[in-house]
């Protein structure tokens, strides 16, 4: 990516050090949860992209759609301008306190 922007005459910069990383321990399993979430979705809108009407049955769970929002605030936190650590570690308690058969593995 570096080499794209020097390529287009953009001066080089520093890196941008990630402040978040999306695989902490105290995030638990979030990531395998929300990947299987947004496969999910993507099922989802493929079918509707080729004109299946699909009945509420078919709709996100609640719990799919919370997983696939937590994972949103850590990927908008990365480099910073999101929620700290410790306000991602408040949110996924939050997350783990409403589906509590998630909270095997996590480790602090």
């Amino acid at each position: 990516m570096l080499a794209l922007f020097a390529a287009l005459g953009f001066p080089s910069g520093r890196e941008i050090v990630p402040v978040i990383d999306l695989h902490d321990k105290a995030f638990g399993n979030y990531d395998a949860i929300a990947s299987l979430a947004d496969i999910h979705a993507g099922g989802l809108i493929r079918a509707a992209e080729q004109g299946y009407v699909l009945g509420p049955e078919h709709d996100q769970p609640p719990k799919e759609l919370d997983y696939l929002q937590f994972s949103d605030l850590v990927w908008g936190s990365v480099y910073g301008g999101g929620l700290s650590r410790d306000e991602l570690i408040a949110e996924y308690e939050r997350l783990t306190s409403r589906w509590p058969d998630q909270r095997s593995g996590r480790e602090s």
